[in-house]
């Protein structure tokens, strides 16, 4: 078995929901109780800014905001965190917005983990757990999802595959837009620098794909993935823009397969 976040959630053992994080662009939204959130995390300040935790703001300077429009259910409440403009080539302004919401979902994935043994009362379950990081040498991410989620996206693969890799392109556009000036056609941006598919074209696992030095988010074609979940292994992230255009693929499936299974959806806009 690959090195997993949460072995139980890999194996297929019922979590109750802790938080999910679901994309539509151009907008990250992180559900959660608030009260498990304000058990597991205080305000705090550093370079990034001062880190909020309340059911108005949340992160650092507030970076993600509730969205009253939005009803969870169950107790969660729902914060929004729009991406930023020309994080590349921009102001320092937007590159700093794009570092806060990186690191504002590093800190809350890596707490709010474990926020089951507080006693959640839902009847949702976890979906997939994250893992984000950032340092001078690059920034990563990882997820471990879980049987479920594998089992829709290896039923439904073309609208998995398709919205997601929709969805990249438009969260890379609006961070990246010198990128999309290359005068490539739209269909070849699609197939060779932002691709989401399985590897080979087999059962081995789930593979993302963005521009940059092969940077790519997925399960490591040498191991043999015969678990009941998936965990993929970044490869090459060289910031936050490669970074978050990743994890905009992997969380608008989980808002695909969580709308699969929620009479309504558990987020929508």
């Amino acid at each position: 078995m690959p090195m997993v976040l949460d072995p139980a959630l890999y194996q297929g053992k019922p979590i109750p929901l802790c938080y999910e994080l679901a994309f539509d662009s151009p907008l990250f939204l992180f559900s959660a109780q608030p009260e498990v959130v304000a058990v597991d995390l205080k305000p705090f300040d550093e370079s990034e800014g001062m880190f909020f935790v309340d059911e108005e703001k949340l992160g650092f300077d507030g970076v993600f905001e509730r969205a009253d429009n939005l009803s969870p259910g169950d107790g969660f409440v729902t914060w929004l965190a729009e991406l930023p403009v020309k994080v590349i080539g921009g102001s320092k302004k937007s590159a700093r917005i794009a570092r806060q919401i990186s690191q504002t979902l590093e800190i809350l994935c890596f707490k709010l983990q474990f926020a089951d043994s507080l006693g959640i009362s839902t009847q949702l379950q976890q979906l997939a757990f994250y893992r984000l990081s950032s340092t001078d040498r690059g920034y990563g991410i990882s997820a471990t999802l879980s049987p479920v989620f594998r089992n829709w996206v290896e039923n439904n693969r073309e609208i998995a595959h398709n919205q997601a890799q929709a969805e990249m392109i438009s969260a890379a556009r609006r961070m990246w837009p010198s990128y999309f000036t290359g005068g490539k056609s739209e269909r070849e941006y699609a197939t060779r620098s932002f691709r989401v598919s399985h590897h080979f074209d087999d059962n081995l696992g789930l593979i993302l794909q963005v521009a940059g030095n092969a940077c790519d988010l997925g399960v490591d074609g040498m191991d043999l993935d015969d678990g009941p979940g998936w965990h993929l292994e970044p490869h090459n992230i060289d910031g936050p823009t490669q970074q978050l255009t990743l994890l905009s693929g992997i969380a608008t499936m989980t808002r695909l397969v969580r709308e699969s299974l929620s009479k309504p959806p558990l987020i929508t806009l």
